[in-house]
């Protein structure tokens, strides 16, 4: 029997390429509409939609979620179904249309990072481990059993996007392995410990403000977390910029300040000094920290 997948993101693309390796029937997949790329350009498509149409895969992009309840309607065959970084919570109307649960590929260690960064808030607070989950979907967001989790150690260097990339192809291939397991009863989901939750919240623009108070260990992860999006942003020496490379050195100064010296451009955090090795300022390619330094800031 076919199965439905819903994704947008392009973490969810790499489980899709899975199902139809593994030889899964997957019909429809059920993705956002299409976007403006990057400065308002074009519509571009969810790279699931061009996976789907490469593959002759019918693609429904609802608007809302009850343009998506009218559109899985006219799949009464379909029993059950993949989500991954979909984008919208899916509700109980559609989570009832299905006669098997909703499997969703989470970029955690559930209960630990619910909701909607949960790859950038484990670079943000320092964990040592991160993984995915295979989770039975509820109406509560990422509340629902867990079938299993796969682990990956972290060093403390990753940025986001890498990350990000390294999850998505961990959570492709073990959807592709197990989900003969998990529809087949082999695989018993268990609750959650509700006690033990915490959640990543969704980031605006304003939370990649850069607070120079901050320890500098603290500021090199969220420049590494908020890699992309939102990025880490800051004034230095009234110039807008955005932080993509830092790490922390032993050096001291006024939270918040400024120095160019032998090639390097500190900034002072609340506890030590962050070397920033590359930034962007507003309107301009990205550089270094000495190109910056020598063509921005003035003795």
């Amino acid at each position: 029997m076919p199965i439905a997948f819903f994704g947008t993101a392009d973490f969810s693309a790499p489980s899709l390429r899975a199902l139809l390796d593994a030889g899964y029937s997957v019909d429809p997949v059920i993705t956002k509409p299409d976007a403006p790329g990057k400065r308002g350009t074009a519509l571009q498509p969810p790279q699931v939609k061009t996976i789907a149409e490469e593959a002759s895969i019918p693609v429904l992009q609802p608007a809302s979620k009850e343009e998506l309840a009218a559109g899985i309607g006219d799949y009464p065959d379909v029993t059950g179904g993949v989500v991954v970084a979909y984008g919208m919570l899916i509700p109980e109307e559609v989570l009832n249309h299905f006669s098997q649960p909703l499997i969703n590929v989470h970029a955690s260690l559930l209960p630990r990072w619910r909701g909607p960064s949960p790859v950038a808030a484990a670079i943000l607070h320092g964990d040592q481990q991160t993984g995915i989950s295979l989770m039975q979907l509820t109406p509560e967001m990422d509340e629902g059993p867990v079938y299993l989790r796969e682990t990956i150690d972290l060093e403390g260097s990753e940025t986001r996007p890498g990350l990000e990339a390294r999850l998505a192809e961990l959570g492709g291939e073990t959807i592709g392995q197990r989900l003969e397991d998990i529809r087949g009863g082999w695989l018993k989901p268990e609750p959650q410990d509700g006690s033990q939750a915490t959640y990543a919240p969704l980031l605006d623009k304003s939370a990649g403000e850069i607070d120079w108070q901050q320890s500098a260990e603290y500021l090199a992860r969220q420049i590494r977390a908020f890699l992309g999006w939102p990025g880490s942003h800051t004034l230095i020496s009234n110039h807008r910029v955005t932080i993509e490379a830092a790490r922390p050195v032993d050096q001291h100064g006024q939270p918040g300040t400024f120095q160019f010296r032998n090639g390097r451009l500190i900034g002072y955090a609340g506890d030590g000094g962050l070397d920033i090795t590359r930034l962007k300022p507003a309107g301009k390619s990205s550089m270094t920290g000495d190109a910056f330094a020598r063509g921005y800031m003035r003795a």
